[in-house]
């Protein structure tokens, strides 16, 4: 760990020996001594957070390793760990804290067992009031770092409500999340042209940050349809308040003047929430004003096959229809 940590060290020593850091535990965890296992889990907060980003992709997987192992019976303290980070207001901190929380929750997010699903729960309890606090005011900041916390932010809540809305989402709750999510799909973004290198990464990370919404509400609005017991408020809630400016949002968006310069992964996100919105009567009668447009300057052109597409099934047709493959589901099911 020394060697990790040291600054003296040239990085590719240090980048072998977080490797072989990490094979070490992923194969002898459970034979380590617990003095051992007490020393990781006491300094692996602090230890991620110093790690240059080369690093840490060696530490998520060792932090994998200690969630199966120790968490949470033997780890408690970890969750006021990152709660303390959190709430410290210094940038770094908190983005390492929101990176081993977006890792809790996919690791627990995805469990269908009632006892994991108490664990999800019981994080979900002590973080989200803290998160959402910190969500509000970052996405009101512009800079490269406030917008990568916001994609974590993103995510940690796609994972926690990965199998089903946590206890602690009742609708008021969960609104303050869906407003915010609705203010970021609605600020602009230039097209990008000429722009400085360090506005295109911004530019990068905010289409990002409107692709995850608009998966998080598509699933929202596919999975809590309102005819299921489960989820009944949830489904009122999204029904009343968000669907329809969610539509009105999307269509905007394709119907813009250049909808092609959108990132292709945005365009499916967006199309995947209004092919959802077809099925209601309510959205319908809002989509079918605009599908003359859709078609014609949207899917037509997604559909067709470019001279660029012919060239990529000439070298690799593999790819070309792993890359086509969505465009295939989208028409035919």
């Amino acid at each position: 760990m020394e060697l990790i940590l040291s600054n003296d060290v040239d990085m590719m020593i240090r980048q072998s020996g977080a490797v072989h850091l990490k094979q070490i535990v992923e194969k002898n965890w459970e034979q380590f001594h617990p003095n051992i296992k007490d020393f990781f889990k006491s300094n692996f907060v602090q230890l991620f957070t110093i790690s240059p980003k080369l690093i840490r992709v060696n530490l998520e997987v060792i932090l994998e390793v200690l969630l199966k192992y120790e968490f949470p019976e033997k780890w408690s303290n970890l969750i006021q760990q990152l709660l303390q980070m959190v709430m410290i207001q210094e940038p770094v901190k908190i983005q390492s804290a929101l990176i081993i929380i977006r890792i809790l929750m996919k690791t627990y997010g995805s469990a269908t067992n009632a006892t994991k699903q108490g664990v999800l729960n019981g994080m979900v309890d002590a973080l989200f009031p803290v998160l959402v606090q910190l969500f509000k005011y970052i996405s009101q900041q512009d800079t490269l770092q406030s917008c990568e916390m916001q994609l974590l932010l993103i995510k940690i809540f796609w994972f926690a409500t990965q199998v089903k809305i946590p206890t602690y989402l009742n609708v008021t709750n969960l609104t303050d999340w869906l407003s915010t999510f609705v203010l970021i799909l609605q600020q602009p973004l230039p097209i990008n042209q000429n722009l400085p290198p360090e506005m295109l990464s911004i530019l990068d990370v905010k289409w990002k940050l409107k692709k995850w919404i608009m998966r998080i509400f598509d699933r929202i609005f596919h999975r809590y349809d309102g005819n299921k017991e489960e989820g009944k408020d949830v489904a009122k809630c999204f029904k009343q308040n968000y669907s329809l400016q969610i539509l009105e949002i999307s269509l905007n968006l394709l119907v813009s003047p250049k909808p092609q310069s959108y990132p292709t992964k945005v365009t499916t996100s967006i199309l995947n929430y209004v092919i959802t919105s077809i099925y209601p009567a309510y959205t319908w009668n809002i989509i079918k004003q605009h599908m003359v447009h859709l078609v014609e300057n949207i899917l037509f052109p997604l559909m067709l096959l470019t001279a660029r597409d012919a060239e990529l099934y000439s070298q690799d047709p593999n790819f070309f229809f792993k890359k086509t493959i969505w465009y295939i589901y989208l028409f035919c099911f």
